[in-house]
């Protein structure tokens, strides 16, 4: 079971964030991303060098383009994908 939660609708976002019950993480983006969870994937993660989460990577045809461990602001995010792809 995924313990990632996309909901469908803003109403649906609403509900979740204004549950009682355990703190819910929030990860706002604005790019296409690809979500792994480290511990279901340890081979992809070692073979790509993962020494700490969050890390971001731009991957394009199976290459790592960049990478930058720890918290990013969507600002800087963005730069880093820029970045790669320019």
């Amino acid at each position: 079971m995924s313990n990632v939660i996309i909901p469908g609708t803003e109403t649906e976002a609403r509900a979740i964030l204004g549950s009682e019950g355990a703190p819910v993480p929030v990860d706002f983006y604005a790019v296409r991303m690809m979500k792994l969870d480290v511990d279901a994937f340890v081979g992809r993660a070692g073979e790509v060098g993962i020494r700490s989460v969050p890390t971001r990577l731009v991957v394009k045809d199976g290459q790592v383009l960049a990478a930058r461990s720890g918290t990013l602001p969507s600002a800087a995010l963005a730069a880093l994908v820029g970045n790669a792809v320019a």
